[in-house]
């Protein structure tokens, strides 16, 4: 299945990202901050959410075990699906590291580089943090973690 925007450039779009935000949750995102607003999208929306694109998402089903779930098979399903959804990626790697300067502490990291620019680009959040969010909808303390080149990615604006 193609992108959801197929592109031959980054652009620019309308974020979810975060819910709550001065301009009622929309904020205009371009550039690399495009390309992180679509890998969270991906993340966070539950498969049937979006009625244009039923297949879009990675969020479980309500009663899917997500606490159950092995860190490297979140990554095995994760980087297929930005992969097939984000559009303007040359090269992706996620991975799920522990992090020794906290106790049980585990931060996802999704490296990417843009097909525009030969830079390299880390989006962290926190494992359970995300949990959170997929689960409670706890997306204040989700949102808290995420940062974009060690930056807080907080506004997405």
């Amino acid at each position: 299945m193609p992108p959801i925007i197929p592109l031959d450039f980054i652009g620019s779009a309308w974020s979810l990202w975060p819910p709550h935000s001065d301009r009622e949750g929309l904020n205009l995102v371009s550039g690399t901050r495009k390309i992180a607003s679509d890998i969270l999208s991906v993340c966070l929306i539950r498969k049937g959410e979006d009625p244009i694109h039923p297949s879009l998402g990675l969020a479980p089903d309500l009663f899917e075990p997500l606490s159950n779930y092995a860190p490297q098979y979140w990554v095995y399903h994760v980087q297929d699906e930005i992969s097939r959804w984000v559009a303007g990626i040359e090269r992706l790697s996620v991975d799920v590291v522990d992090y020794e300067d906290y106790k049980n502490r585990l931060v996802t990291e999704v490296r990417f580089v843009p097909k525009q620019e030969a830079d390299n680009h880390i989006l962290t959040f926190g494992w359970y943090a995300y949990q959170g969010a997929i689960w409670d909808r706890d997306f204040d303390t989700f949102l808290d973690e995420i940062t974009l080149d060690g930056s807080p990615f907080k506004a997405l604006r």
